[in-house]
């Protein structure tokens, strides 16, 4: 059996992101509750409240990538999305900053991704 433990050491980055309604994530890797408006597809992420040593951050998020239809290609995407919008909150919710350029720049190039490979 094999076991993983976590990395002893930290890198942290200057954070400079701008976030509507709520502070980018802290220096200490605390994310601030509040609501994070990114610049792509409508997407919206609500935390309900603060990442802590003990006690992850939680929240909600929506945006405007679903497409309607009940065919096969529709769910498939619809599903890859999912998958996306929880990675993206799931970043949120852990302090990460989202509204960083290149993780803006990231989340545009996987929905080309997965529309073209659909």
């Amino acid at each position: 059996m094999t076991s993983h433990t976590a990395a002893p050491w930290r890198v942290e980055a200057p954070i400079v992101a701008e976030v509507t309604q709520a502070s980018a994530p802290q220096q200490d890797g605390l994310t601030p509750a509040g609501e994070i408006r990114l610049p792509c597809y409508g997407i919206t992420i609500c935390l309900d409240r603060n990442n802590s040593r003990h006690q992850p951050g939680c929240g909600t998020i929506t945006s405007d990538l679903k497409e309607a239809g009940s065919d096969a290609k529709s769910i498939k995407f619809n599903a890859a999305i999912d998958g996306l919008e929880s990675l993206i909150l799931a970043h949120a919710c852990a302090g990460i900053d989202v509204t960083s350029p290149a993780y803006v720049e990231g989340i545009e190039t996987t929905v080309e991704a997965i529309g073209n490979n659909l």
